[in-house]
């Protein structure tokens, strides 16, 4: 790389961990000097990353998915965490060498004054998340106004939607068109609203049962931003048509990963079809944002400190969520991104208050800041105001594998379930 041979006359441990520090992005990828290899991935865990050995042949080796590793009689797979570096096969915390942690505290939101920034050396109100790379753009507020409640919600506001707008800039640059993964909840609407803002011709897909709530809501959403949108209509036999082949790319028995991944696997392969090479998701903005229904539990019995559980959820996203969606989607050769888990937005959401994401412990909706941020930059208020419903639940899908698919003993006879019975073989 590049980057990487700037830093020549350091060893390649040391220029690999110099270089991190100007990476901005998602990647999977090892660098080999002749002598010592250095395997990492970003620190989100956007990109998949496997490595692992064969202690008879004497073999060891990394790739994108387990089934490569398996074929070279690699059993025992295992995930490289984001944060770490495989460098010659041993593991490395790459936020211990740069000497950050995962939520560095570089500041308090409350009544900090411009004699404490200036005291500490900090230029802004800001902690710093998951991120070695730190917060690249000033928080833009005025000083006096950190202890208005009122001036700093706006603030806020206004802060996060430079930060979401350059998130898509970065990753749609240089596309004339891209698609998204398209429920009409939130999160994926503000991306096509924002999209189509941009100047790029923007693609909405969806799957659903032709029933279900999403496919029904997506239409009407899309004819009224004036977007075209596929919609697959998926029956019980779809369903099964497709249990094996997102078996296979998913690489594990797990049903709510099957409910989730099915509809994607199914838009990427529409998407594919119509010449699509990049696709948007909203993955991420439920855990930075406290959307799911479990949070709101959280903050009845904890208060301020779900946000604690929304970092851990952060920390974890790229087992639970992004290696399935990644899988899926290149199952096509269709590259997902994702803007809510670009650095800088984590790093923003994670200093936002719990306060302004769930607004009371009876809060039926949640996400409150990124809904008035969408209804300030065109959502409808119709969509903004719409309840979470999980992928799953919402195409209709996950009902139709637990009540008619799962239960249909001849046809779940035909799967080969045992080599993906724990995720591993």
């Amino acid at each position: 790389m590049a980057l990487v041979s700037k830093y020549s006359n350091y060893s390649l441990r040391q220029a690999v961990i110099k270089a991190l520090k100007h990476l901005d992005g998602d990647y999977a990828y090892a660098i080999y000097d002749g002598e010592n290899l250095a395997v990492l991935r970003d620190p989100v865990g956007v990109k998949p990353l496997y490595y692992g050995e064969n202690k008879e042949k004497k073999v060891s080796a990394f790739a994108s998915e387990r089934k490569a590793l398996w074929k070279i009689g690699i059993e025992k797979v295992k995930t490289l965490q984001p944060g770490y570096m495989l460098y010659n096969w041993e593991i490395t915390k790459i936020n211990d060498i740069l000497g950050s942690i995962l939520y560095k505290e570089v500041g308090s939101f409350k009544s900090i004054s411009k004699t404490d920034l200036e005291g500490n050396g900090l230029k802004s109100p800001f902690k710093t998340y998951l991120g070695y790379n730190g917060l690249r753009y000033p928080f833009k507020t005025d000083i006096n106004d950190y202890n208005s409640e009122i001036n700093l919600k706006n603030r806020l506001k206004d802060q996060l939607k430079d930060y979401l707008i350059n998130s898509l800039k970065k990753r749609l640059r240089g596309l004339s068109k891209v698609g998204i993964m398209f429920s009409a909840g939130i999160d994926s609407t503000l991306l096509a609203y924002l999209c189509d803002d941009l100047g790029v011709e923007t693609l909405l897909y969806t799957v659903g049962h032709k029933n279900s709530v999403d496919a029904e809501f997506a239409q009407k959403t899309a004819i009224d931003m004036g977007l075209p949108i596929k919609i697959y209509k998926v029956e019980v036999e779809d369903v099964k048509n497709y249990f094996h082949l997102v078996l296979n790319a998913i690489e594990e028995f797990n049903i709510m990963k099957l409910g989730v991944g099915m509809p994607a696997y199914m838009a990427a392969e529409m998407a594919h079809e119509d010449d699509i090479k990049v696709m948007l998701s909203g993955q991420g903005a439920d855990e930075l944002f406290a959307g799911y229904h479990r949070y709101l539990k959280l903050y009845q019995e904890q208060g301020e400190e779900t946000q604690n559980h929304l970092k851990e959820d952060i920390s974890n996203i790229y087992q639970v969520n992004l290696q399935r969606d990644d899988a899926v989607t290149m199952a096509h050769s269709v590259e997902l991104r994702v803007p809510y888990l670009d650095l800088d937005v984590i790093n923003m959401a994670m200093n936002i208050p719990i306060k302004y994401k769930i607004n009371s412990e009876n809060d039926p909706l949640r996400k409150c800041i990124l809904r008035e941020v969408a209804q300030e930059l065109g959502v409808p208020k119709e969509i903004v105001k719409r309840p979470k419903k999980a992928a799953q639940y919402g195409s209709g899908i996950h009902k139709m594998l637990v009540r008619q698919v799962l239960k249909d003993e001849e046809y779940m006879k035909t799967l080969n379930l045992e080599r993906y019975s724990d995720g591993i073989k």
